[in-house]
């Protein structure tokens, strides 16, 4: 609804959407007119974050994955070492920038920096329409720092480096 619409449900009332979304699915309706009566926008904005998320779920864009832990001492410090634990990156820089919502904006972000920087980590949480959050690990070599600043710079998003972080020192480092 919201993509369409630009129109927030409250969950309760998004129930009858999916309900008309999967009654077409079930009997293979398509180019039919469809009747689902919603509840507005009395939403807790508090929430809003999680309803969107669990949309992406719904639609295939996002995955949760669930594993049972044990009870007891130490596994889940088994479980991160199964997952790969910590990685050491070499002159890896950590920098959170703000991308804006339009198209081209992750094209300029590669076309800013040299190819011989490898990205070594990329994670965008949308922030909405205004924009968007995202962290990078870039592996540039200490000779490179001032290439990579003048490029961080005229890319003209707003960005800090993360380095000194004490959530990246404690989990990353």
């Amino acid at each position: 609804m919201f993509e369409e619409k630009r129109s927030i449900l409250e969950p309760a009332g998004a129930l009858a959407l999916a309900g008309a979304e999967a009654y077409c699915r079930y009997y293979g309706l398509k180019d039919e007119n469809i009747v689902a009566i919603t509840s507005g926008a009395n939403m807790n904005f508090d929430r809003l974050r999680l309803v969107t998320e669990l949309a992406d779920v719904g639609r295939k864009r996002e995955a949760v994955l669930a594993t049972h832990l044990p009870e007891e001492q130490g596994s889940f410090k088994k479980f991160c070492k199964l997952m790969g634990g910590r990685s050491n990156v070499q002159d890896e820089l950590l920098c959170r920038f703000i991308f804006p919502e339009r198209p081209g904006a992750l094209m300029k972000f590669l076309d800013s920096f040299s190819p011989r920087w490898n990205i070594s980590l990329f994670h965008y949480r949308a922030q909405g329409e205004t924009g968007a959050n995202v962290l990078v690990g870039i592996q540039v070599p200490k000779a490179d720092m001032k290439e990579f600043k003048i490029g961080a710079q005229n890319l003209g998003y707003e960005f800090t480096y993360e380095m000194n972080n004490e959530a990246y020192r404690l989990l990353m480092q």
